[in-house]
């Protein structure tokens, strides 16, 4: 072998060796990521038979991994949850990754394991189909917090049932006097002594507005709803119809861009819209009030806005205004609860998204919401 044949056989050798190296490194770094994933990890056949598991799944679940390796784990679902997994397999073997669907193992020890599996096929470099991965959430702390939560929102809801009936009992005892007084003995109260009685008479009426929109908050967050595809165009016609008085009362004009449709709840959102033109229209100027509603993609989901040519909010107040009961004006300048932007807050939210204002005092608001897109949409 001539010179130049040798170091070049020699720079091939070690090129191959240098390209082996980093291939090993590789593969123990992704063993590491493997074995050390916060979450449990499991790899299976085609057949469902396990391949492999990480350190988390013998923790989380007690079995060690020679209990595990290829054996089927059929048998550690609860009855229930079978039918579901088994059309996560087969849609896995169609080539589809499942997320999140939520099921129950049953640990070593017989604890319920609560998990979100998101599973997915694993190919070769020439695309063929080897195994199939599953990755594991532990949510039992999270259904655990969830569970607290529910119960609080039903304390709340059963305390706040509790308060108006017992609110209920003195109010209509005070109402009742006044009337008495206003329509027997007119003649001895007198100018001011009437005043008095009426000016009791309205703090009542506000009072008992009071309680109906604190139940009404109250339910809202405690109840679950329904979600389908709602035409959001549709939404806003039925809010306007609802506010048509309004509307004319006031000589507003309420104008808006198409809207999509969402995934949501129809009655929910009638009432979003409702309070949020209701208030663009109440808290006016001198001049005609204009409302425009547009829309646009944002951060995964819609972005609508209701911009009005108000009053306007200093900016100081603009995350305030969405706290229950919170004023920022008289009773006698703008009539109200102060509940209005809070259950708008609540209904955003129970639809995943968010809502805040913008706004300079004297310059009108923009009050802006978010719906997330449903997890099918391509956009």
């Amino acid at each position: 072998m001539s010179r130049d044949s040798k170091e070049q056989h020699d720079t091939g050798t070690g090129d191959a060796t240098s390209q082996l190296k980093k291939i090993e490194a590789q593969l123990r770094l992704m063993t590491k990521v493997f074995m050390d994933s916060a979450d449990p990890i499991v790899i299976r056949d085609t057949e469902g038979r396990v391949l492999h598991v990480n350190r988390e799944v013998e923790r989380v679940f007690g079995f060690s991994r020679d209990e595990l390796i290829g054996r089927r784990t059929k048998h550690l679902l609860l009855p229930e949850c079978q039918e579901a997994a088994e059309e996560s397999h087969q849609r896995r073997l169609r080539g589809e990754t499942v997320r999140n669907v939520e099921t129950i193992v049953q640990a070593k020890s017989g604890r319920l394991v609560p998990v979100l599996v998101t599973g997915f096929l694993l190919t070769d470099e020439n695309g063929a189909t080897v195994g199939m991965a599953d990755i594991l959430k532990d949510i039992t702390l999270l259904k655990q917090v969830s569970d607290k939560l529910q119960q609080r929102n039903r304390d709340l809801k059963q305390y706040a049932g509790a308060l108006s009936h017992d609110l209920a009992t003195p109010l209509g005892m005070i109402r009742g006097l006044t009337d008495s007084l206003l329509q027997d003995h007119q003649e001895q109260l007198g100018e001011e002594g009437r005043e008095l009685c009426q000016s009791i008479a309205r703090s009542v009426e506000r009072m008992d507005r009071m309680i109906e929109d604190l139940l009404d908050l109250a339910s809202l967050d405690g109840n679950s709803c329904s979600f389908e595809p709602v035409n959001t165009s549709e939404v806003l016609e039925q809010a306007l119809a609802n506010l048509r008085a309004v509307i004319k009362g006031n000589d507003a004009e309420v104008t808006h861009t198409p809207l999509p449709t969402v995934q949501g709840n129809t009655s929910l959102l009638i009432r979003l819209f409702q309070n949020l033109i209701g208030n663009a229209i109440k808290f006016r100027r001198d001049e005609p009030p204009q409302v425009q509603v547009s829309v646009e993609p944002y951060d995964g989901g819609w972005r609508f806005s209701v911009q009005d040519n108000g009053i306007g909010i200093d900016s100081e107040y603009c995350e305030k205004v969405f706290v229950p009961f919170q004023r920022l004006h008289s009773e006698k300048v703008f009539p109200g609860t102060g509940i209005g932007l809070s259950v708008c807050r609540s209904i955003v939210e129970r639809h995943g998204g968010k809502i805040w204002v913008e706004s300079e005092k004297g310059r009108g608001c923009i009050f802006s919401f978010t719906i997330p897109y449903p997890p099918s949409d391509p956009e």
